[in-house]
């Protein structure tokens, strides 16, 4: 169901824009934050647990 916020089409985009970037922000910048912190043994930590959890899955 779409709700228009304003009966002028363009209106209407730019809020829908708006509070599409006011709610993503947030986890884009954190989600960037811990890429940013993560190294390359970690890289490989993950690796390892993913093939392992695949394998004892199947």
């Amino acid at each position: 169901m779409k709700i228009n916020f304003h009966k002028q089409h363009a209106i209407d985009f730019v809020l829908r824009l708006t509070l599409t970037i006011i709610i993503i922000s947030p986890v884009i910048y954190f989600s960037w934050d811990a890429v940013k912190a993560t190294s390359g043994s970690d890289y490989v930590e993950s690796v390892v647990f993913i093939v392992a959890v695949g394998f004892s899955g199947s």
